[in-house]
């Protein structure tokens, strides 16, 4: 009842593999020290690419903050900016949840794009006239980013943001 062929080994020891392998080609960062977003601004880590094909098992932020006006968002965009015509893939806003934390991850997306190139952004927002405090942070991408820092974020002072 319990004995496993070889084939059978064979087959889950390559499943395992192939598993590692695509979460090993991942990049994953994390922050535990406080960290200040400028007011109004967007801190984001990001890459471009031909072949975009990521989703929220594979691209994600998940962020701990006290701050009303922090929000962690994942985009996709011609250039490496957030502006009306970049796309939205996920947002959420810590201070939402009982435990000033939330996820990307765990809302529910895909994205796919091979014509044109796209900058895809994890992005810590601030949404106010004053800085906001983000007491830590998470970012997953599936490539290594080619750029980290503050972007252009024409929509980071809009007030129903």
């Amino acid at each position: 009842f319990f004995s496993i062929t070889m084939n059978t080994r064979s087959l889950i020891v390559c499943v395992f593999v192939l598993c590692y392998l695509s979460v090993a080609n991942a990049w994953n960062f994390e922050e535990t020290n406080s960290t200040t977003i400028n007011a109004r601004s967007a801190y984001c880590f990001y890459y471009g690419s031909n072949e975009v094909d990521i989703s929220n098992q594979n691209t994600w932020i998940n962020g701990t903050s006290k701050s009303g006006s922090a929000h962690v968002s994942i985009y996709s965009s011609t250039s490496p900016g957030i502006t009306q015509l970049s796309t939205k893939l996920a947002t959420c806003t810590p201070s939402q949840n009982n435990q000033h934390t939330c996820s990307t991850e765990v809302i529910s997306w895909s994205y796919e794009e091979n014509v044109q190139l796209e900058y895809i952004m994890a992005c810590i927002e601030c949404h106010t006239f004053g800085s906001c405090k983000m007491d830590s942070f998470v970012v997953s991408l599936s490539q290594e980013p080619s750029g980290e820092g503050y972007v252009a974020c024409t929509t980071c002072y809009t007030p129903s943001s």
